[in-house]
């Protein structure tokens, strides 16, 4: 696997739902080698959960390789100079680390354009098998659109994540897509969101009244996410005083966002928790009431390509209110699992919390469909069943 993204150390949320498809490929007796970049902190090579991970280095120190994690590599380029700077030193350390691993697979599976064009590259040299997944970034925005032409052509499996991005996709490259192409999502993996009886309590680590009812959001920090107009419907609902909105994330959006929620006289209903570890985080999922994401179509025309943490908090029985856009259509049943909301609509978005935030029971409901909902339709383990089918088919069709 070439990626651009995957887990910096263990525990780590940063690409963990690739991290968990590759456990699940391993846990069925195939071996799997990661190649991605290396980060402050991090090991050059170690083995995650039976995984080999190799990163490779583009800077020195350490601290200066700043175009992956983060923000995200786009956003990282579009606001960083040392970023654009280390581009070419970047590509030309991931294609010479790649080498050996594109060698020694008979399976070559690349994550968005970037990881896709080094990757799909070298199994044609080397001739080898590749299979390329489309988060969205790449059609909906229009970014790199020439190496992703590139990349749709020579691969020769197409995965997306979402009914929403497939159908970009085809609209934007037509004919371009491999003859071979689905639609499998991540899922979430169930048994790492398990009760634990030492984890944290929310409200004590924050400080948050007994009384509250609890509104959970968690993702990057950034313009897609949204979080702005869960902050502004926070303040339209504040005046209820039974209601507490905690912010889970990082990212270059952080600082603008505290500034709004003090502009707008919410910073006692408003808690930013900053990065949480995946083993606290399930504590999060299960002790809120309401999940929200109400993500946004950005600047760079970028939407939510699926939406995992949506399904972790459907996993523990949470209602969620989301954006109706983007692969969000596909995780989220409006008005069985919770609700869809216009995008950048801050009114109707505090309109349906209000309605969750009224009945128990129909939180409760919502809760356990969702529930049923994700473990029917998106577990890790069988998702990623979906995936080493297609990397069975690809070699059969070889050995023929």
């Amino acid at each position: 696997m070439l990626t651009t993204v995957y887990p910096r150390w263990a525990d780590d949320f940063f690409g963990n739902y690739i991290h968990h498809h590759a456990e699940a490929h391993t846990a069925n007796g195939a071996e799997v080698r990661v190649v991605a970049p290396h980060t402050a902190g991090a090991l050059l090579r170690e083995e995650l959960g039976g995984v080999r991970v190799d990163r490779f280095r583009y800077g020195l120190p350490a601290s200066i390789q700043t175009i992956a994690y983060g923000g995200g590599v786009l956003t990282q380029l579009d606001s960083r100079l040392l970023a654009k700077l280390l581009l070419p030193i970047f590509v030309l350390s991931f294609f010479v680390r790649s080498i050996g691993a594109v060698r020694w697979a008979q399976i070559v599976h690349v994550h968005w354009t970037l990881a896709g064009l080094i990757g799909i590259s070298l199994a044609r040299l080397l001739r080898r098998r590749s299979v390329l997944t489309v988060y969205g970034i790449e059609v909906f925005t229009g970014r790199f659109r020439f190496f992703t032409r590139l990349c749709l052509r020579w691969a020769d499996h197409v995965i997306c994540i979402s009914t929403a991005t497939e159908g970009k996709l085809r609209q934007e490259f037509g004919s371009e897509v491999a003859k071979a192409s689905s639609v499998i999502p991540f899922g979430v993996k169930e048994a790492l969101l398990a009760q634990d009886e030492h984890e944290i309590v929310m409200r004590e680590q924050h400080g948050i009244a007994p009384g509250s009812m609890i509104v959970l959001s968690v993702g990057r920090l950034i313009e897609r996410k949204g979080t702005e107009y869960l902050v502004r419907a926070a303040s339209s609902l504040a005046s209820r005083g039974d209601v507490h909105f905690v912010i889970v994330g990082e990212g270059p959006e952080r600082a603008r966002l505290e500034r709004l929620t003090a502009g707008l006289g919410v910073r006692d209903h408003v808690t930013f928790a900053g990065a949480v570890p995946n083993a606290q985080l399930a504590a999060y999922y299960r002790q809120c009431d309401i999940f929200a994401h109400p993500v946004v179509t950005d600047a760079t025309g970028d939407v939510e390509g699926l939406g995992i943490v949506i399904l972790e908090a459907m996993a523990c029985s949470k209602p969620t209110v989301a954006s109706g856009i983007g692969g969000i259509t596909d995780v989220v049943v409006d008005n069985e699992t919770g609700f869809l909301v216009p995008e950048k609509d801050p009114d109707a978005l505090a309109a349906r919390l209000s309605t969750l935030l009224d009945s128990r029971e129909l939180r409760e409901r919502m809760g356990l469909a969702g529930k049923r909902r994700a473990h029917e339709h998106f577990s890790a383990s069988d998702r990623a069943g979906e995936v080493m089918q297609v990397y069975e088919r690809l070699l059969a069709q070889r050995a023929s």
